[in-house]
C-alpha cells in the first residue's frame, strides 16, 4: 500500500483529517508543519519572517519527500508548495495516494487569519497561487474533497476511497 498524502491550501483541515484518517487506518501520522517546526525551532510564519518565504518552500519540499521515503505506508498532511517541486511530483506518482482538500477562497482566508502560526495571506494572492497551482494538483491528485465537510465525513470517504483503491488493484487517477 501506499502512502497517503494530503495537501490543499493553508487551513482547509489538512491536519486535523490527516489525524483522523491516520488513527482509523492504525498507520502512523506525519505533519509537514510539525515536522518544520520540530527541526527548526520556529512556525512557518516566522521562518518566512526570518529566511524567507523560498527557504520555507524548500524545506517543505524536502521534509515531504523524506516522509514517502518511509518504508510503511504513512498519512502525511503536506505544504500547498510542495506541488510545485518536480522532485515531490515524481516521488508522489510512484509511491502515494493524493487526496486534494479544497474550499472556497474567502473560507481559506478566513481560516488563515484564525491562526497565528500561519502566515497573512490576501484572496488575490490565494487565488493566483491556486491559478498557478491548480493543474499540478490535478495531475497529482488521486481524489478531490471538499474541505467544508466535516471531519468524520472526509474520513470515511478517504478511508472508503482507499478500500476501493485496494479493491480496483489501481489508482483513480
Amino acid at each position: 500500500m501506499d502512502h497517503l498524502v494530503i495537501m490543499g491550501p493553508m487551513g482547509v483541515g489538512k491536519s486535523t483529517t490527516g489525524r483522523s484518517v491516520a488513527e482509523h487506518l492504525g498507520w502512523p501520522y506525519s505533519d509537514s508543519d510539525a515536522e518544520i517546526e520540530q527541526r527548526t525551532g520556529m512556525t512557518g510564519r516566522e521562518m518566512v519572517e526570518r529566511d524567507g518565504l523560498a527557504a520555507l518552500h524548500r524545506l517543505e519540499a524536502d521534509v515531504l519527500v523524506q516522509a514517502l521515503e518511509r518504508p510503511s505506508p504513512t498519512v502525511i498532511s503536506a505544504a500547498a508548495s510542495t506541488i510545485e517541486d518536480a522532485d515531490v511530483r515524481v516521488a508522489l506518482g510512484h509511491c502515494a495516494r493524493v487526496v486534494f482538500l479544497d474550499a472556497p477562497t474567502d473560507e481559506v482566508i478566513t481560516r488563515q487569519s484564525a491562526e497565528s502560526h500561519r502566515r497573512a495571506m490576501s484572496a488575490a494572492e490565494h487565488e493566483s497561487l491556486m491559478a498557478r497551482r491548480d493543474v499540478l494538483f490535478r495531475q497529482a491528485e488521486d481524489l478531490r474533497l471538499s474541505a467544508l465537510r466535516s471531519t468524520a465525513e472526509l474520513t470515511v470517504d478517504i478511508v472508503a476511497f482507499l478500500g476501493e483503491d485496494d479493491d480496483n488493484g489501481g489508482t483513480h487517477r
